[in-house]
């Protein structure tokens, strides 16, 4: 089993860019990261680039560790971070991961980076953020559209590096199939599309960088000139 992955990063309309991404793959193994450090606190780019460099490491030394007590490593490192760089103290990071072993796909996620995830021409289903604006919709009072736009969908109460210690929410594994594929996203990517818009593009691509290239389209025709940094990472199982 093989997947082909494309990945892109973009400052938006910032002055600096505060999503950090990796990704390691061969035939046997692969696994794709996605941290958006929070707008509005100091230097939270040094938060989502050390949730990058914790996850490498531990993926070299150990490729099948519980990713939950990963992510509770990352903000453990986050806050001593905070210690060390006062210029940092309230640095914080949003995260999403994929990990496949074999045909196995276990997924964890804090924050509102988000995972997408299609099957057999459909799109199947997506990680839910930890904001008020996602426990808005949870309770019926906004629609998933209404999420993309509401002035709750940065309200955060789960990341990694906050005040209280985050739970990171781990997905059931699940058997990768032939023909799957998956979408890794910051906020500032994902409020401008919706499911039926990504999977129109994945049905016309080629490739998982053809099928990013067409999203992109979209939301560079979309975004607004103050537009938050964005990034993404596309998979397809071959």
């Amino acid at each position: 089993m093989r997947t082909q992955t494309y990945h892109y990063t973009c400052i938006g309309g910032r002055n600096y860019n505060q999503d950090s991404l990796w990704y390691s793959e061969d035939i046997n193994k692969g696994l794709w990261i996605v941290a958006d450090g929070l707008g509005g606190h100091h230097h939270s780019e040094m938060a989502s680039s050390l949730i990058i460099r914790t996850v490498e490491e531990a993926w070299k030394q150990n490729p099948k560790m519980d990713l939950g007590v990963l992510l509770l490593q990352c903000h453990a490192r986050i806050l001593q971070l905070q210690k060390e760089h006062p210029e940092a103290e309230d640095a914080a990071s949003t995260v999403v991961l994929v990990r496949r072993l074999q045909d196995e796909i276990s997924v964890v996620h804090a924050g509102d980076s988000r995972l997408f995830y299609f099957r057999d021409n459909m799109f199947l289903f997506r990680t839910k953020d930890h904001s008020i604006a996602q426990m808005n919709v949870t309770l019926g009072e906004i629609t998933e559209k209404e999420q993309r736009t509401s002035p709750d969908r940065n309200k955060l109460y789960n990341v990694l590096g906050g005040e209280k210690e985050p739970k990171p929410e781990v997905r059931e594994p699940f058997t990768a199939q032939s023909g799957d594929a998956f979408l890794l996203c910051t906020d500032g990517f994902w409020e401008y599309l919706s499911e039926t818009e990504m999977l129109v593009d994945l049905l016309k691509a080629p490739s998982a960088k053809a099928w990013a290239e067409s999203m992109l389209v979209r939301i560079k025709k979309r975004q607004k000139e103050e537009n938050d940094n964005y990034s993404l990472i596309c998979g397809m199982i071959l």
